[in-house]
Formats: structure tokens, C-alpha cells, sequence
């Protein structure tokens, strides 16, 4: 949806997250947006915070998280 990785940005930036990279792409077999963040998290509780707030957001439908 329009708006969508603005919405996601939103809440990265209000939760004062480092934002270190972004992709994204619309899935044309399914019209749906697929979007990869790279933040830095500061914690464990963090982490769990932000996967909260995202799972929020209108049009979010699948998180996955990857540690590195």
C-alpha cells in the first residue's frame, strides 16, 4: 500500500534505531510489497519493542528476523 515504507521508517526513527539499509520490491505473483530493513538494535528488549510496533503497522503481514 501507499505509504507502507514510510510508515516503517516512521517508527524507526522514533525509536531513535540506526537505520543502516533498506531494499524493497513488489512481488508481482502476489502484489505485495517486500521490504528489508537493516537496523542496529541496542538490545534484546529493543528488539522485541520494534518487531511489536511493526507488527502494528496496516499492511504488515510476515516479520522475520535475521541475526548476523
Amino acid at each position: 500500500r501507499d505509504g507502507l515504507l514510510h510508515d516503517i521508517t516512521q517508527v524507526i526513527g522514533d525509536m531513535g534505531i540506526a537505520l543502516t539499509g533498506t531494499t524493497g520490491r513488489v512481488s508481482n505473483a502476489s502484489s505485495q510489497a517486500i521490504i528489508s530493513v537493516d537496523v542496529s538494535l541496542s538490545s534484546w528488549q529493543q528488539s522485541v519493542e520494534f518487531v511489536s510496533y511493526l507488527s502494528l503497522i496496516e499492511g504488515v503481514t510476515e516479520i522475520r528476523k535475521e541475526a548476523i
